[in-house]
């Protein structure tokens, strides 16, 4: 046989032996998508079963305002509107003081709102040990406990010094360090949603002459709890309702109102930030 057609032949052999590699390697990728993506639907569903069931209440919505000053401080206050789902006698917030220079100085407030008239509502703070020295546990306990289906609504607040980041020199120092929650060098706010939730509020107000920088196109993330796993079909969800824009004092804002936001997942506002200011 000729060997120009002999070579013709190898070299057309070796293309199909290529695009066949090639086509079982994109099946097994778009395999793995399609099973991470149901893994993720599964423990969503499943987690906000097992949340309403574990922690005994659900929550009709949670508000969370924060304004973060010139120099870095933030001014926190968060409303939460609880409904009991069995007898109930405390309640936990996860809250985070975002620095660990903050620890033991961070003494939140707390107005309680609405509650049954027969209950009395104590507070305590308690500071996790461990990897994360900047996370508050605040218990809220009934005495006496919450019957099915009572409600109250209250705040916690707070003014956190040394908190949110100015430039982006400083967040990539606490990446280097091991310390940043987010997988990307934004400075972020972000609300885990413990439980059956109806509306997520959040907002993050800044100084008037701050400029807000979208990290590529957008404001926000959601993330697994608190990895750094990235939910994408719900970043998809609720990128119609995140707004950016100026409040009649002038001072630029980000914020986001979330219908059934997901048991489990982690909701960030996020901005990019100049190198240095």
């Amino acid at each position: 046989m000729d060997p120009v057609v002999i070579a013709a032949l190898i070299t057309a052999a070796a293309g199909i032996v290529s695009t066949t590699v090639s086509l079982v390697w994109a099946n097994k990728q778009r395999k793995r998508a399609q099973q991470s993506h149901q893994t993720m639907q599964a423990f969503t569903e499943e987690g906000a079963g097992y949340a309403a069931r574990a922690l005994g209440f659900r929550r009709r919505k949670i508000e969370a305002l924060i304004g973060i000053r010139a120099d870095g401080t933030g001014e926190h206050r968060i409303t939460l509107d609880v409904v009991s789902t069995r007898r109930l006698a405390i309640v936990n917030n996860d809250i985070h003081t975002k620095s660990p220079k903050e620890r033991g100085k961070w003494q939140p407030t707390l107005e309680v709102h609405t509650k049954p008239e027969d209950k009395e509502v104590r507070s305590d703070i308690l500071f996790e040990p461990g990897d994360m020295p900047n996370k508050v546990l605040f218990s809220l306990i009934f005495i006496p406990p919450l019957e099915p289906g009572e409600d109250m609504t209250y705040t916690i607040g707070a003014t956190v010094g040394d908190c949110y980041h100015m430039s982006k020199a400083c967040v990539l120092e606490e990446m280097k360090q091991g310390r940043w929650p987010l997988a990307e060098p934004v400075e972020n706010w972000g609300c885990i949603v413990q439980t059956e939730t109806d509306m997520l509020v959040m907002e993050v107000s800044f100084p008037e002459d701050f400029v807000i920088l979208p990290f590529g196109e957008i404001n926000h993330m959601v993330v697994v709890g608190d990895s750094k796993t990235h939910h994408h079909d719900e970043e998809k969800r609720i990128s119609q309702f995140i707004e950016v824009g100026r409040k009649p004092d002038k001072n630029p804002y980000i914020r986001a109102e979330i219908p059934n936001p997901i048991p489990l997942l982690k909701y960030y506002l996020v901005w990019d930030l100049p190198m240095k200011r």
